[in-house]
């Protein structure tokens, strides 16, 4: 398929369920369409549970019946409440929906960010060595691959599922949120290439939920204290100014955390969501929705989503509350809680690997100035390239000062904490204040790069509302201090907006190179060249290469032969699994197969049939193990392919076939 048909597909695919579903909801369709995303990953999160239990193939037929059912649930809901009416979004209310013109100008806005963003990935990705087919080195880019490959050909898609993929031999169970990668995997069939699907993907899912998030953020920032109108102009100018963050979203699809970056972004928007239910207690089961939504992605997203739904609460809805304070509290609490119960197995999972996950750390400096000063110009090793972006930061203070100028201020306390978290994951603060943001950031492995990106939106955010409300405030000294009639005003205040977007367009372009450069960097070939791709193809020719599992070396990138030839290897991320004896025995004494009765046992049990190994390894330190240096000298191996690299062993006959891991 065309990379604009698959983008289409993609988009139509996030997009169009969780809007359809909304909408049936009760919510007013551009609402609804707001929503759509976070809505649509809630409803595979649960899906892929249930069908996980019933023993049930995830695929395009099994998730259109999931739809359906979920239409018709919330055609039913909608039936049951139908004679509610939600209290006014805000004071003052000049009306209870945003003009529409002020609508059009916010889905403009947020356009423009989704098309600079999707326009600078893939210009990049097209360039890249191998362009749509350009195999990223980065870390987690081979196990998501990897993942969206084995759930397009298996179907098993619950997240309790994932043991099988990663703890090969034990099959040891792994609770891994992948609501990200099942829907992913439905893009799979309609270009029969799980690489390209992986990179348009990537690309797409971001494209979408980044400019959405600041957009909803920079909404709720402005319609606190001001009209619809002003607030949807502040949404519109943050979509598309978030595309000039380098954090939002380049740096991201550089490292490949693209799960913990679509979670992070639709924080903001399901954030605004729950927030709306203190008026409106109707939108509860649809937040629910989205809250299971985010933790199906990536629980940090879930993390970030409660910690600003509870700053708003404590800042701005307990002293200006929508109905009551009991009352206002109790319908964001149902939220929680019904979310709560349905991530109740997800919550266990997690808690079950907080200890690993919070022992990463990635310091940057040892300086404390320079960690402050780095937070707070969002820098970092990897955004640091780019340089502090003085322009952005600018109209970031300026959003800043006319916001606590209309007494809006329930964003500082979060832009805080954010930049004292990014602070420490520079540069850890003394005991015990270390241990308790490490505490509160684990779920984004302590990484001063995944809290600068939440942070980045936050300021893109506040830049985009700074730029919207200047020029509001433009237009409403106009209004009054001059004889300009009023839609004159409008239509010059319009044609200043798409002024300011296409100057956005033009000056996305003047960087575009660098931007993509970023987003579509270690793409050269360091790990796997032709060579390799030549040597997973012949190896998938093999007879018997897609029944039996074949040994590999997990820091060499040979992981990769299941997402491009659909291979079956022991080791399918650079992460070491759980492994078995089996696994082990292979590891340490593969070089005695053929006189080592262990070694050919484990051969047996684990259904080797090949052997590949072909360095360099991920990391400069990491060397090759002693047992598969010296493989030729192993009587019960016969090299089948040797390019100077890759080298391909085939296990001689009766000693690696039939064992319990026949495919």
């Amino acid at each position: 398929m065309h990379t604009f048909g698959l983008a289409t597909t993609a988009i139509a695919l996030t997009v169009l369920p969780g809007l359809l579903v909304g909408w049936r909801s009760r919510l007013p369709a551009h609402v609804a369409a707001v929503f759509s995303v976070p809505i649509t990953f809630g409803m595979v999160g649960i899906t892929t549970y249930v069908l996980g239990a019933a023993g049930i193939r995830w695929n395009r037929r099994s998730a259109l019946v999931a739809f359906v059912v979920f239409f018709l649930l919330a055609w039913v809901y909608s039936r049951l409440v139908r004679r509610r009416r939600p209290v006014p979004d805000s004071r003052p209310p000049s009306s209870r929906r945003p003009p529409w013109a002020a609508v059009l100008g916010a889905v403009t806005g947020v356009a423009v960010g989704a098309g600079i963003i999707g326009y600078v990935c893939l210009r990049a990705l097209r360039k890249a060595p191998g362009g749509l087919r350009s195999i990223p080195n980065g870390w987690d880019a081979q196990w998501h691959a990897n993942v969206i490959a084995f759930i397009a050909e298996t179907g098993k898609a619950s997240p309790l599922q994932l043991g099988v993929l990663r703890n090969v031999e034990t099959h040891a169970q792994l609770y891994y949120p992948n609501a990200w990668h099942a829907l992913g995997a439905l893009l799979v069939p309609f270009d029969h290439s799980v690489l390209v699907t992986f990179n348009v993907w990537s690309i797409v899912s971001l494209a979408i939920t980044v400019p959405v998030a600041v957009g909803s953020l920079a909404w709720r920032l402005v319609r606190d204290r001001l009209s619809p109108a002003p607030a949807a102009l502040a949404a519109g100018a943050a979509g598309a100014v978030a595309a000039l963050f380098p954090a939002l979203p380049y740096v991201e699809i550089q490292v490949n955390a693209l799960p913990n970056a679509v979670s992070g972004a639709m924080a903001f928007t399901v954030a605004a969501l729950v927030i709306s239910c203190a008026g409106d207690p109707v939108r509860i089961p649809v937040a629910a929705i989205a809250l299971v939504g985010l933790a199906a992605v990536h629980p940090s997203g879930a993390l970030v989503a409660v910690g600003v739904t509870a700053v708003w609460w404590l800042c701005c809805g307990l002293w200006r509350p929508r109905r009551t304070r009991p009352r206002d509290l109790a319908a964001l609490v149902a939220v929680g809680v019904t979310a709560g119960v349905v991530l109740l197995p997800q919550i266990g999972g997690v808690l079950s690997q907080s200890a690993t996950i919070s022992g990463f750390k990635a310091f940057e400096t040892t300086e404390r100035a320079a960690s402050w000063g780095m937070a707070l110009g969002l820098q970092n090793k990897l955004s640091g390239g780019f340089g502090v972006r003085m322009v952005l930061l600018g109209l970031a203070v300026l959003g800043a000062v006319v916001l606590l100028a209309i007494r809006s201020w329930w964003w500082l306390p979060l832009w805080v904490a954010l930049v004292v978290a990014t602070t420490n994951a520079l540069m850890g603060f003394p005991a015990p204040w270390s241990n308790v943001l490490f505490t509160l950031t684990s779920s984004f492995y302590n990484d001063p790069h995944r809290i600068t990106y939440i942070t980045s939106m936050v300021v893109a955010a506040l830049a985009g509302t700074g730029l919207a409300l200047a020029m509001w405030g433009l237009r409403s000294a106009v209004v009054r201090w001059t004889p300009c009639p009023r839609p004159l005003a409008a239509t010059l205040l319009g044609a200043g907006y798409l002024g300011a977007l296409a100057v956005m367009g033009w000056h996305a372009s003047t960087f575009a190179d660098e931007l993509g450069r970023a987003s579509a960097d270690d793409r050269t070939g360091r790990l796997l060249t032709e060579r390799n791709l030549a040597a997973f193809d012949f190896l998938a020719a093999q007879p018997g290469a897609r029944d039996t599992l074949i040994f590999n070396e997990p820091d060499q990138g040979t992981g990769w032969m299941r997402a491009l030839n659909g291979l079956h290897p022991v080791f399918n991320h650079y992460v070491w699994p759980e492994a078995g004896p089996d696994t082990l025995t292979l590891w340490s004494g593969l070089d005695r197969a053929g006189y080592d009765p262990e070694v050919d046992a484990a051969l047996r049990d684990l259904n080797v049939r090949y052997v590949i190994v072909s360095p360099p390894s991920y990391w400069r330190y990491q060397t090759t193990p002693p047992a598969l240096t010296n493989l030729e000298a192993a009587p019960g191996l016969t090299k089948i392919y040797d390019d100077g690299n890759a080298r391909i062993y085939e296990v001689k006959s009766g000693i690696g076939t039939g064992g319990a891991h026949s495919r």
